[in-house]
């Protein structure tokens, strides 16, 4: 009796984790002891319990029998009550359950044959599906009964693990010694593992490719051999978790549309991945969005001078990955500002042709401070040959305008990223 507790509380747990998770399907390793209507389907007020009638077992006549249905559970904790019904015994067998409201009743197999009983479980609102045990009774000698254990379900790791079968819950009714005798039915294609032992009771195998191992166990008792036993292995692949990568970005101007760029991210195993973008933080006064935070290239209007920090989270469905940031800096444009002088004295109005002009543009600041770049312009002139500066790169250029006319000078600085607004000078010589 301890050893079947043991192994129905091995599957009640088997059983519960196959439930969690938010996970669309279960499983059971006892071949057809258990029911359980929709045990898994999640409700939003209550899920439907689960009945466990316990292990077939295999007992000579006269065996007081216990049914052990204490590992019944509900999804949702809350406590059951048991119903018991004896649905088939022997023609002339007297037998009955000493309780059918029992978690543990007993009966006394008081004739040869088979006696099949029934639980149902509720958890004070919905009703488990039965679930069903059988006894067989054996007045001289009883087949045996193979039990291959609890269907397993493993990774695929690297070094490889062994998975271990375990037998050792098969039974006889006259409690004669066991012979095992294992097979694989069938493995994935490409496989090549094989059982340590065919004869051993817990036999080990490697895994060595994803998809289903299914063994089968049977067992003699030198007389009798049961029935087949299968097991089911399935082996998955362990699932790798994905990296978020963005590209690096560099300083932009105030004002302009800035795509960040998490295309880069990847899954070493190939799955698909979805995004999630936050902007974390941005200069005081800017209230800007991304375009969208769900997008592998999401935009953002970068319209305010400082810095724009990002984050990315990527996911493949099942794992997500680490976060990866981004800062984007943005820079307030320089001031361009302008002046004409005759070299010590700025100069207004007229201008005498012949005068010897000196462009100045050391008045023209940056935000930050940088280094500026000049870039003078002639941009009109009386004739497109006289539009020559002197030093047209420097932040003094000179002109020397020798035909009277209207000459227009730009002026546009530059502090490495940004270039500043244009200046422009309407010089009228006479």
């Amino acid at each position: 009796m301890s050893k079947i507790k043991l192994l129905l509380l091995t599957l009640s747990v088997t059983l519960l984790s196959a439930c969690g998770g938010g996970s669309s399907g279960c499983s059971a390793g006892f071949g057809g002891i258990v029911g359980g209507s929709g045990a898994c389907d999640k409700t939003p007020t209550d899920s439907a319990p689960l009945a466990v009638a316990g292990f077939d077992q295999s007992v000579l006549m006269g065996t007081t029998v216990t049914l052990d249905g204490s590992f019944s559970r509900d999804p949702d904790g809350k406590p059951l009550t048991y119903l018991w019904t004896l649905r088939n015994k022997p023609a002339d067998s007297a037998a009955t359950l000493s309780s059918s409201t029992a978690a543990l009743p007993t009966f006394v197999a008081d004739k040869a044959g088979v006696y099949v009983a029934s639980l149902k479980v509720n958890d004070g609102n919905i009703d488990s599906t039965l679930a069903f045990v059988t006894i067989t009774t054996a007045e001289i000698n009883a087949a045996p009964v193979a039990n291959a254990g609890t269907n397993q379900n493993v990774k695929l790791k690297s070094p490889a693990e062994p998975v271990t079968l375990d037998g050792s819950f098969s039974s006889d009714a006259n409690r004669d010694p066991l012979v095992y005798t294992w097979k694989f039915e069938s493995v994935p294609p490409g496989s090549s593992a094989t059982l340590t032992s065919t004869s051993a009771v817990r036999p080990t195998f490697t895994p060595d490719k994803v998809g289903s191992y299914v063994a089968s166990l049977s067992v003699t008792d030198g007389r009798l051999i049961s029935n087949f036993s299968t097991v089911t292995v399935i082996a998955s692949a362990v699932n790798s978790a994905p990296t978020a990568r963005i590209s690096a970005l560099t300083p932009v101007a105030m004002g302009k549309t800035v795509t960040l760029d998490g295309s880069s991210s990847f899954d070493p195993d190939r799955d698909p991945l979805t995004y999630q973008w936050v902007l974390i933080s941005q200069p005081t006064g800017s209230s800007e969005a991304l375009s969208s935070t769900t997008t592998s290239k999401p935009t953002l209007n970068a319209s305010t001078a400082g810095n724009y920090v990002a984050s990315l989270v990527v996911n493949d469905g099942t794992v997500i990955s680490d976060y990866a940031f981004i800062t984007l800096t943005v820079m307030a444009p320089p001031v361009a500002k302008a002046e004409v002088t005759n070299g010590t004295i700025a100069l207004t109005g007229n201008i005498a042709s012949g005068t010897s002009l000196t462009l100045d543009g050391t008045g023209s600041t940056d935000p930050l401070k940088a280094a500026l770049t000049y870039q003078w312009t002639v941009t009109a002139a009386p004739s497109a040959n006289l539009a020559k500066l002197g030093s047209p790169t420097a932040a003094k250029a000179t002109f020397a305008p020798v035909v009277a006319g209207d000459y227009v000078i730009t002026l546009v600085v530059n502090n490495g990223t940004v270039d500043s607004n244009t200046v422009t000078l309407l010089l009228k010589v006479i």
